[in-house]
């Protein structure tokens, strides 16, 4: 009977190498959770996914309850996702090395490599939110209280669903709000406004209808940081390849080429139930 080799059981090193991979990108990222998903299912072939869209109609009143119906135009669109990203990340490992190690070395490796994918999806998802064309706040100054006010005004003026809404913002944001009464204070519990609580990465509590999260990978304003309230169908994540690690045997070294990857694409679907608060 012919002995299982390196080669022969290449196919289950990559599935040990991304256990700790994939606890690592779960740990680590904040954003993804957060988006709209559902068009995943459509994301099997091709670069890109076209979603139908139509306007929003008016009705009408019939005059003394008679006479003649109007029927309106339809106006469609399509809104094209495309699915451009491939991140990866590689690191080269020499045979040697992991042999004379004392500690696994390639599962430390993989975890480093995870951490750095987390980072790369939720610093692409904000980059696309930095395209929101609805602003609260200043650049480089406190959010207040009626900042976010404004921001919720804006995105309830949209229409958007009011479950499913999400602030995230900065490392200093949060340092400001910890300052506002209303925001740490155990009596404002009652009112939605409470910032305390673990769910999740980032996760640092509720403020009014949102669920709050902080992170620093979000974009970097003229001299502070960029902030965004939003509710999740603001904008579409779509991951066409989930988190994968591979091996790579080099022809000409004595080393293996350690590399995960991930295709992805993100979209601003309704740009107007979200919105951009400048801040620190």
């Amino acid at each position: 009977m012919p002995n299982v080799t390196i080669t022969t059981a290449a196919n289950f090193i990559p599935e040990l190498w991304g256990v700790p991979a994939l606890k690592a990108l779960e740990k680590n990222v904040v954003l993804q959770p957060l988006q709209d998903r559902r068009y995943e299912a459509f994301a099997r072939d091709g670069d890109t996914i076209h979603v139908p869209g139509v306007a929003s109609f008016t009705a009408r009143t019939l005059t003394s309850m008679t006479g003649t119906l109007t029927a309106d135009s339809n106006t469609e669109s399509v809104t094209n996702i495309s699915i451009g990203t491939l991140a990866y990340h590689m690191v080269t490992v020499d045979s040697a090395a992991k042999i004379q190690s004392s500690y696994p070395m390639l599962e430390y490796y993989t975890e480093k490599q995870g951490k750095a994918l987390a980072i790369k999806i939720d610093t692409d998802i904000s980059t696309e939110l930095d395209t929101l064309t609805q602003f609260e706040g200043v650049d480089n100054a406190d959010l207040t209280d009626d900042d976010f006010l404004g921001a919720i005004e804006q995105v309830n003026v949209a229409n958007a669903e009011p479950m499913d809404r999400y602030l995230a913002i900065s490392t200093k944001t949060y340092e400001s709000f910890m300052k506002i009464d209303k925001y740490v204070n155990s009596l404002y519990a009652t009112v939605g406004a409470r910032l305390d609580g673990a769910k999740g990465r980032g996760y640092a509590g509720r403020i009014y209808d949102a669920d709050v999260y902080v992170t620093t990978n979000l974009p970097a304003g003229a001299a502070g940081s960029v902030n965004f309230y939003f509710q999740r169908e603001c904008m579409a994540h779509v991951m066409q390849k989930e988190l994968s690690a591979e091996r790579r045997l080099p022809a000409d070294q004595l080393a293996e080429n350690v590399i995960l990857w991930a295709i992805y694409g993100n979209k601003l679907m309704r740009a107007t139930v979200g919105a951009e608060m400048r801040g620190k």
